[in-house]
């Protein structure tokens, strides 16, 4: 008889696991089950998050849907921004002919669609 597996999540990203890959197909996390727990051995990729909460008086007091949605957008973006910083890759050059400094920042994306 095959133990049953239910609503097992990704304790890295909260996707849906294949109780038998041992590899999450969403963040590439590789993990393995216990009768009760799924433990990360490895995490691939680490998932930022964000949230705002918005009073239900805001929705009233204001005309446009269109602007609260792009307030809260913002706040998501500007808060998710402050998460990136360790893993920026932070290069600096002078420009001596033009006596200036540049600062480049990097970091790597994976896009959402992504599977492993």
């Amino acid at each position: 008889m095959k133990p049953e597996f239910k609503n097992l999540k990704c304790p890295n990203c909260g996707a849906p696991l294949n109780p038998y890959a041992g590899i999450c197909q969403y963040c590439g996390s590789t993990y393995h089950m216990d009768v009760d727990r799924v433990y990360i051995t490895e995490k691939r990729v680490d998932v930022l998050g964000a949230g705002i909460c918005l009073p239900e008086e805001a929705f009233s007091m204001t005309d446009s849907l269109q602007d609260l949605s792009k307030y809260a957008i913002k706040e998501l973006a500007r808060k998710l921004s402050e998460g990136l910083f360790p893993y920026m890759n932070i290069k600096e050059y002078e420009n001596p002919l033009r006596n200036q400094r540049q600062i480049e920042a990097r970091i790597r994306v994976i896009r959402p669609d992504y599977r492993f």
